[in-house]
C-alpha cells in the first residue's frame, strides 16, 4: 500500500493539477473555434439567399450589389461570404448620404 502510494505521488508531483486544468481550459476553446468554424463554412438558407437576391436587384449601394451578383453565380454560398456580403450592405449602407427630395420649382 505504501508503495502504491509513494509511486501515486510521484505520479501527482510529476503532473500538477494545474496543467491538467489548463489542458481542459485549452481544448475547450479548441472545440469552440472549431464548432465556429464548421458552423461558418455551412450553405445559407432560402430566406437569406432572397436577400441575397435582393441585395443585387438594389443599386443605393454599388459595391454590395457587385458581391451579390458575384455570390448569385456561386452554387452554393457559405454563411462566411453572406455575413461578408452583409457587413459590406452594413458599412457602405450607414456611409451612404441620403438627402431630402427637392422641388425643381422651388427657389432656395
Amino acid at each position: 500500500m505504501r508503495k502504491f502510494k509513494a509511486y501515486f505521488q510521484k505520479l501527482y508531483s510529476s503532473f500538477p493539477m494545474e496543467n491538467i486544468l489548463n489542458y481542459c481550459v485549452i481544448s475547450m476553446i479548441s472545440i469552440i473555434l472549431i464548432v465556429a468554424a464548421l458552423a461558418l463554412l455551412r450553405p445559407i438558407n432560402a430566406e437569406q439567399y432572397r436577400l441575397v437576391t435582393q441585395y443585387s436587384k438594389q443599386a443605393t449601394c454599388p459595391k454590395t450589389q457587385k458581391i451579390a451578383v458575384q455570390l448569385q453565380h456561386q452554387e452554393s454560398i457559405k454563411r462566411i461570404e453572406y455575413l461578408r456580403l452583409l457587413r459590406a450592405y452594413h458599412f457602405e449602407n450607414s456611409h451612404v448620404k441620403k438627402y431630402p427630395a427637392v422641388d425643381i420649382a422651388d427657389p432656395e
